[in-house]
Parts: structure tokens; C-alpha cells; sequence
């Protein structure tokens, strides 16, 4: 049996509230107080950062929690929002594989170097996407050992925007 010799032979504690602050535990997603937080649904589904996935089934699919503020000053609808799984390295170092995002289904206009996820040929993927001239786009990885994709002409047709990447976590 290890038994500490000092201060500095204790670990730290792993998570710590600020001083003063308030600290409140629930068990059931009833308990949180309606008007200051929100769900959103977080499906059992994996964003593909490399070569594009089919839907995948995980155990886990309760909502996520979040302060209803955190929407409001971001101009956000929770209603909008969805929550899912990145599979892959294609898009580290921002995202990581097992990382879960969230998306904002509203947001589906192409802004240049943003990250949305989208189906492209009935497989999903998250990537930065950004406008081609004569009306092409191209799906831009951020790690460079995968390449980028162009889509142009008739194969426009096959590409769906689900939404724009609005937060990570992983």
C-alpha cells in the first residue's frame, strides 16, 4: 500500500470548482432548472474526417446540456442543433477522432473555411468547406496527409450540408 510521504507525493484533485462558486449535482435531466438550460439530441452517428462513413450505432444517445446563455449570445436555437460523433484524423488537429460536435442545421450557406458536416455520395463527413470559382466546392481537410475533394457540375447535385460545426468537444 502506497501511502503519500508529502504534499507533493498527493495528486491533484482531477476537477475543481472556482472559489465560491455553486456547485449543483442532478441525476435526472428533470431536475435542471427548464430556463437556464437546454437538450439537445445527440444522435448515434458517426461525421466521417476522412473517407466518408454510413451511419454508425453507438450505446450511448442521451442529450447534451447546455447553458441556455451560451445559445442566446451565440445566436443559436437549441432547436436547430444536433449533436455527433467524429470519426477519423482528417480534420486534426481541431478535430480528433471520438470528438463529439455540434451542428447548427440552420446554418447550410457555404461561408469559405468554415466546417460543416454534410453527405456527399449518401456518406457523411465533416469538412472545410470553401466556394470554387464557376460554382464548384471543395471539401478541404485540415490534416494535409488527406486530400481535398472538388465537386463540381453535375456531382453539385450529390452533396447535402447538414449544418455549420458550432462546437466540439473531445
Amino acid at each position: 500500500m502506497f501511502l503519500p510521504s508529502s504534499e507533493e507525493d498527493i495528486a491533484p484533485p482531477i476537477a475543481t470548482a472556482p472559489p465560491g462558486a455553486i456547485v449543483v449535482a442532478w441525476e435526472n435531466l428533470n431536475d435542471l432548472p427548464k430556463d437556464a438550460y437546454v437538450h439537445v439530441p445527440h444522435y448515434d452517428v458517426e461525421l466521417s474526417a476522412g473517407d466518408g462513413t454510413q451511419w454508425v450505432e453507438h450505446a450511448d444517445n442521451s442529450p447534451l446540456v447546455f447553458r441556455a446563455k451560451w445559445f442566446a449570445g451565440r445566436g443559436l436555437k437549441p432547436e436547430n442543433c444536433r449533436a455527433l460523433y467524429v470519426s477519423g484524423d482528417s480534420m486534426q488537429p481541431e478535430l480528433k477522432d471520438g470528438d463529439t460536435v455540434l451542428i447548427d442545421t440552420s446554418s447550410t450557406t457555404i461561408r469559405d473555411d468554415a466546417v460543416y458536416a454534410l453527405v456527399y455520395f449518401d456518406k457523411l463527413y465533416i469538412k472545410r468547406l470553401f466556394l470554387l470559382p464557376g460554382g464548384g466546392v471543395e471539401l478541404r481537410s485540415d490534416n494535409k496527409h488527406h486530400p481535398s475533394r472538388e465537386v463540381h457540375g453535375a456531382d453539385l447535385a450529390q452533396l447535402r450540408i447538414l449544418g455549420e460545426k458550432v462546437w466540439r468537444a473531445g
